[in-house]
């Protein structure tokens, strides 16, 4: 039998240490491997960082679209057709840069769930001509003109919780929640505009207009109280004092009339474009907000990177 001790130096030496060096090896190479990938989840990561404040913008238009198809559908055609024009030239370069950003995306170092989020946001979009012909074609009902809409904000919205899963900072997660959670809460508020402008320009809200009505009513109402327990205070106060006043004010009463417009059978004199004004502008000081708690969460995502 062999022993280590009568071998030669030369190869006890190599006995040891080659497999010394083997590990290693095996070692630098792992530790590439984890940098690379650290190198890719943090580009991925930039990027679509980057990307956060375009996708928020083009949800904020949309949601105006939205509001616009409903006046135009609930009205069969004959309010609103140059107004859901212009609206569209706004959102058509919005579009097509979110969807440029989307197609440039490197997602080899994303989470897992990203990638079918993109995919479905992307799909959603591709749509959106086709779904403006049948608009204006008359071809669909009022609430199935606006849903399209809805789907799409959603896929977008969609975007944003994957966000907390890159961040290990429980700070950035608390904010990724609140800022989602007034997100929704604005998105509620274009859904409102969007069941309004349906039901008023037709002359009253039908049942399911009703329901759907008071329905994202309440939503709203739930996710403003997620974002009040989420947000930090100073938030709070900024969107406490952003959405009030005179706007909101007449925003609640028309909301009353609308709503009485199911058993009255008329809007007392309220129209679909007084409507769609008033709340819009109230939307508006959301997007305020929003933009605020976009750009907080943007930089501290940044500051992680």
């Amino acid at each position: 039998m062999v022993t280590l001790a009568g071998l030669r130096l030369r190869t006890q030496i190599a006995i040891v240490v080659v497999p010394l060096l083997l590990g290693l090896i095996g070692l630098a190479a792992y530790l590439v491997r984890e940098r690379v990938g650290e190198r890719d989840s943090l580009t991925s990561f930039e990027q679509i960082v980057d990307g956060l404040q375009q996708m928020s913008a083009l949800v904020h238009e949309l949601q105006k679209e939205r509001g616009t198809t409903g006046v135009f559908a609930g009205s069969r055609g004959a309010s609103f057709r140059a107004e859901l024009a212009a609206q569209r030239a706004v959102v058509d370069p919005m579009t097509a840069r979110v969807s440029a950003h989307f197609a440039s995306l490197d997602l080899r170092g994303a989470p897992a769930t990203f990638a079918p989020v993109f995919a479905t946001a992307q799909q959603r979009l591709q749509g959106l001509a086709a779904h403006r012909q049948q608009t204006d074609a008359l071809s669909n009902t009022p609430n199935e003109a606006t849903g399209y809409y809805t789907q799409t904000i959603a896929a977008l919205l969609d975007l944003v919780p994957p966000l907390s899963q890159m961040s290990a900072d429980s700070g950035v997660a608390l904010l990724v929640q609140s800022a989602l959670a007034y997100m929704q809460a604005k998105e509620r508020a274009g859904q409102e505009r969007a069941a309004g402008s349906a039901g008023i320009s037709a002359g009253r809200l039908d049942l399911a207009q009703l329901r759907r009505f008071q329905s994202v009513g309440a939503e709203q109402e739930t996710y403003l109280r997620v974002f009040a327990s989420l947000a930090t205070e100073a938030d709070r106060a900024f969107a406490a004092r952003t959405v009030a006043g005179p706007i909101e004010e007449a925003v609640v009463r028309m909301r009353a009339v609308a709503i009485d417009s199911h058993t009255s059978g008329n809007t007392g004199g309220l129209t679909a474009a007084e409507w769609f004004d008033a709340t819009t502008k109230r939307i508006d000081l959301f997007r305020l907000v929003e933009e605020h708690l976009t750009k907080r969460l943007e930089a501290e995502l940044k500051r992680r990177i």
